[in-house]
């Protein structure tokens, strides 16, 4: 009887303490499709967005999709931090993104990001959020949890004609003349997109507009004033290429009422000694019969998936007034197989691959790092067929190679040295290293033709450091090397900071030799490490 009694108290207790309790609900994960219903060669956007987040840190998700129907096309978020390229897999995406450095994790609803594909094939395929799998910031053991799945078709009928003999788009009106097909945005259409788009890009992508050689789209200036108001980048994708517009890209002082930016495919880039990894690309953006002013330069993309080497792989354009191809550079994404280089003005381009070697580097220990220079043409030969890689280096001509890899342009010469004379062959090479502060001199001369030793070449190293990376040198006034005391007091924080990073190493029997003279090889491979270790090859 008396356990009965007990029961019936506890119980009696708990029901009454339930109803003053409120349990909170545990994080859920949803995706949306900003349609269900596409045509073939159309994009559809997946939002994933998760509620009730309990300091989420990182997460993982999981979307599976059929490769018949679709191709995936990319991925993006709003959350700041360390985002894990996209990895595709027997028909499912993985995306991965963690928030970095000692933060806490988001709390709320949150989007967590957005995944495109494109459709390639008729009938109805369903897309599905197989899992998403979270980590907190006390890197706690993952939680993972299911999502939904979303019905989309994908029709095969083209768009119907208009009155205009163009076709209907859904961001407006798609004509062709000649060669040239053009989307014409419609205002409202594309400023809706553009209130209504979550992240800071909007994408225009006339792959699948017409088949002509030249694409372009029309956009007018309420758009690209709105897409400025609105912090987004306007992305222009057509077949192999891609370029960003970005708030500040354009003077649209002289630009009435809209631009068209036009894409050309001019073909096989035939040039001599070069493996052409992309047609050649003429890109034009005008309004009216003016070409557009760009405030900036403009970041273009172009797929190098045929890349044998892609360190060896650069941007070059055509130059109408020479007739020569002349260098641009760029960076290569291995993951992605494409390139990306900031266009200052716009013109032909191609991806092109170099393959450059010299007879006497074919046993060098620094082989390697010439060719991938050479290929950059920040280093040649001293002639077509030889390096000379154990030759020794001048402080004018590693004063040059640091400039070429900076990408600064010479600068006319104003005499601040008494031993650099106007008209010789490094002095405008001097004058911009100088101007950068990536050569100092020693008051009133450069000493251009002496023999640069290691620790002045460290010292140059760890300044383009800086300038290639936000790297804050160390305060550091012993290095680990059995020479040390050679070491000038000048010199040996920059020695320490560049020996730690891995730019420079030192010599057999743990020697830095200070005072020696860099060889031809060890200024190429210096470089060649700044490059490396700054992530730009």
């Amino acid at each position: 009887m008396r356990k009965t009694l007990t029961c019936i108290l506890i119980i009696t207790i708990l029901m009454f303490s339930f109803e003053n309790i409120s349990f909170a609900a545990g994080p859920t994960f949803s995706m949306a499709a900003n349609t269900t219903n596409v045509n073939i060669g159309d994009n559809i956007t997946l939002t994933i967005n998760g509620q009730n987040l309990n300091d989420l840190y990182g997460f993982e998700v999981d979307v599976s999709f059929n490769r018949n129907m679709f191709d995936f096309v990319n991925a993006n978020t709003n959350i700041k931090g360390f985002e894990v390229s996209p990895i595709v897999k027997n028909g499912v995406v993985i995306y991965a993104v963690t928030k970095v450095s000692n933060t806490t994790g988001i709390n709320g609803n949150q989007q967590l990001c957005t995944l495109t594909f494109k459709a390639k094939s008729s009938g109805i395929a369903q897309l599905k959020l197989e899992n998403v799998e979270t980590i907190n910031s006390k890197l706690d053991p993952p939680i993972n949890y299911s999502g939904n799945s979303i019905n989309v078709t994908v029709n095969s009928n083209n768009p119907p004609s208009n009155n205009n003999g163009g076709t209907t788009n859904d961001l407006g009106t798609v004509t062709t003349t000649g060669n040239t097909t053009t989307l014409i945005l419609d205002t409202s259409k594309t400023l809706a997109t553009i209130n209504n788009t979550q992240g800071s890009q909007v994408t225009i992508d006339l792959t699948s507009v017409g088949t002509t050689k030249e694409k372009a789209v029309e956009i007018p200036k309420d758009v690209i004033i709105a897409a400025k108001d609105n912090e987004k980048d306007i992305i222009i994708k057509s077949d192999n290429v891609q370029l960003v517009l970005t708030k500040d890209s354009l003077d649209l002082s002289n630009v009435s009422s809209s631009i068209i930016v036009s894409i050309k495919d001019n073909g096989n880039a035939n040039v001599g000694g070069y493996t052409a990894l992309s047609n050649t690309i003429d890109i034009n953006i005008i309004s009216g019969d003016n070409n557009v002013t760009l405030k900036k330069p403009v970041k273009v993309t172009l797929n190098i998936s045929k890349a044998n080497d892609a360190r060896k792989v650069a941007v070059y354009y055509y130059n109408e007034t020479t007739g020569k191809w002349e260098y641009v550079g760029g960076k290569a994404d291995k993951n992605n197989n494409t390139i990306t280089f900031d266009a200052k003005h716009f013109s032909q381009y191609a991806a092109l691959e170099y393959d450059k070697t010299f007879n006497d580097i074919k046993t060098h220990w620094a082989k390697d790092a010439i060719e991938v220079l050479a290929s950059k043409h920040i280093v040649s030969g001293i002639d077509d067929n030889n390096f000379a890689p154990d030759n020794s280096i001048t402080r004018a001509e590693f004063a040059s190679m640091m400039i070429r890899l900076l990408g600064i342009s010479e600068s006319p010469y104003q005499v601040e040295f008494t031993d650099v004379k106007t008209g010789d062959w490094y002095a405008n090479a001097i004058e911009a290293a100088y101007k950068a502060g990536i050569i100092l001199g020693d008051g009133n001369t450069m000493r251009p033709d002496d023999k640069i030793t290691r620790e002045e070449m460290a010292a140059i190293a760890m300044r383009v450091y800086s300038k290639l990376t936000t790297y804050n040198e160390e305060d550091i006034n012993k290095t680990s090397f059995s020479d040390d005391s050679q070491i000038s007091d000048w010199a040996k924080a920059v020695v320490a900071n560049a020996s730690k990073l891995g730019i420079i190493q030192g010599e057999p029997n743990n020697l830095f030799a200070p005072k020696g003279n860099a060889t031809r090889a060890e200024a190429a491979a210096v470089v060649y490490r700044l490059l490396d270790k700054s992530n730009n090859l």
